[in-house]
This record gives structure tokens, C-alpha cells and sequence, in this order.
């Protein structure tokens, strides 16, 4: 009996089983499945259309004349099957000159409602298909309910971002001449992590995580020569040459290094825009410990920001702004006197700031911390002996049996750190099998 079952039983003042059965087989009360889904396809009918073009567009053109009220603009194509929507937001965004710096493009097969957006959004185009010239037409539909004077009044992308889809890179290029392409380091990563784990490549476990960090010496490159030195590393390594695959694969790879290598983004005005925080920030952070590497935004800023939120802002809603002060002291009291040296830097924006952290002090910190906790383990494990030659009985010999028989399974750095994490946890309830993906969107109801 299900839980609905359940609780229909529980309203009803009945005494015997067959009272029961008889209201639960009563439709009107307990009605069927297919009574359910009947009913949610004709409300979806109502809403959405019954997912015929004709009805879909039908619904389209209710939608568009609904949003235009509200100041939103769509635009229909019906033969190719195209909807490109500007938001009020949006199309306020693009009046902002740092629109003109890089723009993200992301596609997606599903949507899931509760995910954000996160940047500021720029344009919303929905198509059906995954080709070229689907993917042109979109953009083409898109750019032209954008007109001449979006992304900052410039009328084209300056730097584009997207994952390694040819088709719709293509088709940028194609629609924005002038626009520079770049890859997601996070998505080249990702694919080529994927390619490692690929059964039919016959990568050996323990050897996965050593060559994608060689990759990743090539891609975090501070600059072009050590870019270079770091592939020929990756050529000639011992553990690389026994997978002639993979180097084939980096190779081919490697022929699109402008797109992906961080070292020739050094003249591209991408600072800030990478989820990770400016060079200035961390080296403040490192040395100083207790500020805060979180951007300070200034009067201006806040202000436009509310403005491109809620469209117009009043001489009273700007002197709120105007009166949020931040504290004239930002820098905590130091223990230790701390030298500033001051560089001669590049004015090139992508100019790595070479000696902020002295690398060898922090060297220096970590091989104490290390010699010391390995020096615990040491002792510890000795203890652990010691208390295993003095409790020789039946009981012991199982227990030893297994711990050996886990030891004996670890082969590599990353399965010895999960074993110590684990080390004295206890679990009586086995896992439900579930999609990784809904791991990360669970929320903590604490």
C-alpha cells in the first residue's frame, strides 16, 4: 500500500479490511494513474500546446504578446523553429561598457529550474537542432533583436567563451567575424579527464591523475616558452610514452593551444571574468591573512547595478547608495613586519606578477608541517603494532585478514588518502545509486 493509500485509509472512520479495499478501488476517491496523466496532459495542452508546431506556435504568439507588456521582446521564427527573448534586464545590461569585454556562451540540451544563470544574461535563443547552420540562424535571430548598439554599444562580441562545440563555434565565428574565440579551461579539463577514464583507452588507474596534471602544467603556463617546455615534458615522459594514444590525443589537442593555454590570453582583457579572483587580491590575501578578497564596490558601481536590476533608480534611491560607507580600515593588526617590493611590472594586463609570495618560505612551511605529521603516523603506527603482537587470538587474525586485504588494495596516492579519511568510519546503511549531478543540487535543511 502506498503512502496516498495510506492516507486515505487514515481519513476514513472504517473498521474492517474489506471497507478498505472497497474505497480504495473507488476511482473517484483513489484515482487511477492513468486518470492522473490524462489530466496533466490536458493541462498541459492548455498551457504549453500539444506539441505539435502548429499548437506550439499558437502558444508562442499568446506568450509574446503576454511578455511585451511587461517590456519584454520575442521574436518568432516559425519555419526554422527559432525564439530569441530579451529580458528589460538584458537589454539594460547591454548599455554597460564592460558587456563589450568577453561574454560566455553556454548551451543546454535540459533545464533544470532551480539552476542560476550566474553572470548577467545577455539573450535567451532557443532552437531544435545542433548543426551549423541551426546554430547561425539562432544567433543571427538573436543579433537582430539585439541590434547595432548592444555588448556596450560596440554591435559585436569582442571575446567569446564556450565549451568545445564545433558546430556552435562555427557558427559564432560566422555571425561575430571580429569576436576572438576561446575554450573553457574547465571544459577542456573536463573532456580530456573523461577521455582518461574511457574504458576502450586502457588507461591504468594509478597512472590517470599524473598525466592530466601533466596537461595542466601546459594550460596554467605563465608564458609561452615554459608553455612549450611543458608539452615536450609531456612528449618525452616515461608514463606518457607507454600511452601512444594519449599523446596523440594532446597533440591534436595542442594545435588549438591559442584557444585553451592561459598563456596567450595575456593581451585579452579577461581579468576578473574567470571565477577566479586578480593576482593582487590573492597576493593581499596570502600575505596578510585576515582581508577580504572579496572586490570592494565602489558608490558607482552599486549603482549601476541597481539600475540595470530595476530600470530606474530615483534621487533618493541613489543617496541610499550614497550613504553605504566602507570601513577606512581594512588591514588587521600584523605580528610580523611585513616588505613591500615593488615591481616594475608590464602593462600588459596578462603579465604574471613573478615573487608576490616568497615560494620558498611557503616551501619551506610545508616540508616542517610534513616531516612532523609523518613523524605522528610513525609513532602511531608503531603503537598500533606494539597493541597487535600482545592480543594474539581468533578474533585478531579476522580482523588483521581484512585490514591486509585493504592495504594490499592500495595502489596509489588517491586511494591511500581516501583509506585515511575513512580510517575508524562506520557505515551500517549501503548507498542509494544516484546521479552525481543530484548530489550537488541538494540543499542542506539544518
Amino acid at each position: 500500500m502506498s503512502f496516498h493509500e495510506l492516507n486515505i485509509v487514515s481519513d476514513e472512520d472504517l473498521s474492517t479490511d474489506v471497507l478498505h479495499l472497497k474505497i480504495l478501488a473507488n476511482s473517484q476517491i483513489n484515482p487511477r494513474s492513468r486518470q492522473i496523466y490524462y489530466l496533466h496532459d490536458e493541462w498541459r495542452k492548455l498551457h504549453f500546446g500539444n506539441r505539435t508546431d502548429k499548437s506550439i506556435y499558437n502558444v508562442l504568439k499568446e506568450r509574446k504578446a503576454k511578455y511585451e507588456i511587461n517590456g519584454n521582446e520575442m521574436l518568432i521564427d516559425k519555419d526554422k523553429k527559432i525564439v530569441a527573448i530579451l529580458t528589460p534586464i538584458m537589454r539594460r545590461s547591454h548599455d554597460n561598457d564592460f558587456m563589450k569585454d568577453i561574454v560566455f556562451v553556454d548551451s543546454s540540451g535540459s533545464c533544470d529550474q532551480t539552476n542560476t544563470i550566474g553572470g548577467i544574461p545577455l539573450g535567451i535563443v532557443l532552437h531544435t537542432g545542433q548543426s551549423t547552420n541551426n546554430y547561425l540562424s539562432a544567433f543571427e535571430f538573436l543579433k537582430k533583436l539585439i541590434v547595432s548598439n548592444g555588448f556596450g554599444g560596440k554591435g559585436e562580441l569582442n571575446i567569446c567563451m564556450t565549451d568545445d562545440s564545433l558546430a556552435e563555434r562555427n557558427a559564432l565565428q560566422t555571425c561575430f567575424p571580429k569576436s576572438t574565440l576561446l575554450l573553457c579551461t574547465f571544459h577542456v579539463l573536463q573532456a580530456v579527464w573523461r577521455w582518461l577514464w574511457d574504458s576502450k583507452h586502457n588507461i591504468n588507474v594509478e597512472h590517470r591523475k599524473y598525466l592530466i596534471n601533466l596537461l595542466r602544467k601546459i594550460l596554467y603556463s605563465s608564458n609561452e616558452h615554459e608553455c612549450v617546455k611543458a608539452m615536450d615534458t609531456l612528449i618525452s615522459d616515461n608514463i606518457s610514452k607507454k600511452y601512444i594514444n594519449y599523446i596523440r590525443y594532446i597533440e591534436k589537442l595542442w594545435q588549438r593551444r591559442t584557444e585553451w593555454c592561459l598563456c596567450y590570453r595575456s593581451k585579452l582583457s579577461i581579468r576578473g571574468q574567470g571565477a577566479a579572483f586578480c593576482k593582487h587580491l590573492c597576493a593581499v590575501h596570502e600575505m596578510f591573512s585576515n582581508i577580504s578578497i572579496s572586490p570592494t564596490l565602489s558608490t558607482t558601481d552599486r549603482i549601476n547595478l541597481a539600475k540595470i536590476a530595476l530600470g530606474h533608480l530615483t534621487k533618493d534611491d541613489e543617496q541610499f547608495f550614497n550613504n553605504m560607507t566602507l570601513p577606512t580600515t581594512i588591514f588587521g593588526s600584523l605580528n610580523n613586519e611585513v616588505h613591500v617590493k615593488i615591481f616594475n611590472a608590464d602593462k600588459s594586463c596578462g603579465r604574471p606578477i613573478e615573487n608576490i609570495i616568497s615560494n620558498k618560505t611557503l616551501d619551506i612551511n610545508i616540508e616542517q608541517k610534513y616531516e612532523a605529521e609523518a613523524e605522528r603516523l610513525k609513532d602511531n603506527l608503531n603503537k598500533v603494532l606494539n597493541l597487535v603482537t600482545t592480543n594474539k587470538d581468533y578474533s585478531m587474525i579476522n580482523i588483521l585478514k581484512k585490514t591486509n586485504n585493504k592495504l594490499q588494495k592500495v595502489r596509489n596516492s588517491a586511494q591511500l588518502a581516501a583509506l585515511l579519511v575513512n580510517l575508524g568510519k562506520q557505515s551500517t546503511n549501503k548507498n542509494i545509486g544516484v546521479q552525481p549531478t543530484s548530489i550537488a543540487r541538494r540543499k542542506n535543511r539544518n
